[in-house]
């Protein structure tokens, strides 16, 4: 059904690099106009107030940004075509989209996650207090990171370093006998810290360790998933899980049929279950 899609080893190639770039050197032709539907612009207009009115406007600042914005990922699709997950900044917000591509056409396929930048900013930070001399300390693993984001850490008062640094000032702290920061490791197969929590005996919406079932059906995307699970108690955000799920290539492996979960399970142990 779609043929003539740029080889996996070449859309690889495009990765990190500006979109517009990239589909240029793919010799794609360039983003068109009216990608944007009725339901991907109700669902972006809720998560940016301040957007005009008109899906028309919409869709040309998003094609506009886009273009500008760098590819974190490549991949197919089930039937063939191929996939450019986009990150990019609207209005004060960023922004990640999955565009579809194959024989000269192109499609809005997902709209994955759409953060406030003051939302960003506050997941990336991890305090860490180092008696008088340092306020705070801010580690950003910077696979992905927005050079703005740095900035607005600085502006605020925090100390941004590498993680070797901060691992440093770990090492300095235990041995001068001040309290170590706490900080979370990185999830097993990921870069970002994990946010997960112990499961306790009892969950928002039920008893631990009772099934949960969600079936994934033709025409869903991980948004759908993701208010499922913020419903049952699995997750805490949904956006940043979804953007998880981006980071480790699940959302392009999910597939139509039923997961299972247990109310307790912590947000890597669904994780794992999606990718089982």
């Amino acid at each position: 059904m779609y043929n003539e899609q740029p080889a996996f080893d070449l859309l690889q190639e495009a990765v990190g690099k500006t979109f517009r770039a990239a589909i240029k050197e793919l010799g794609c032709p360039t983003l068109p106009n009216g990608l944007l539907t009725e339901e991907h612009h109700a669902f972006i207009s809720s998560k940016i107030k301040k957007l005009p009115a008109s899906i028309e406007n919409v869709d040309r600042q998003i094609v506009t940004q886009a273009l500008k914005g760098r590819v974190l990922r490549v991949g197919h699709s089930a039937d063939g075509r191929s996939l450019f997950f986009v990150r990019f900044p609207l209005d004060k917000s960023d922004c990640i989209v999955t565009f579809a591509y194959a024989t000269e056409q192109w499609e809005l396929y997902a709209i994955d996650s759409v953060q406030s930048r003051g939302h960003n900013l506050n997941r990336l930070l991890i305090g860490a207090v180092f008696g008088s001399a340092i306020t705070a300390a801010v580690t950003f693993f910077l696979w992905g990171i927005d050079g703005n984001l740095i900035e607005q850490a600085k502006e605020q008062g925090y100390v941004v370093m590498t993680q070797e640094k901060f691992d440093e000032q770990i090492a300095l702290a235990t041995q001068s006998g001040q309290a170590a920061p706490t900080t979370a490791k990185p999830a097993a197969g990921t870069d970002k810290p994990s946010t997960t929590k112990p499961a306790t005996g009892q969950t928002k919406t039920g008893k631990s360790g009772e099934e949960v079932v969600f079936t994934l059906e033709q025409g869903m995307n991980t948004s759908h998933l993701t208010a499922f699970l913020k419903q049952e108690g699995l997750i805490d955000n949904p956006e940043a899980f979804g953007v998880r799920m981006t980071q480790l290539g699940l959302d392009v492996k999910l597939q139509a049929k039923s997961y299972k979960f247990r109310r307790g399970m912590t947000e890597q142990e669904v994780l794992t279950a999606l990718g089982g």
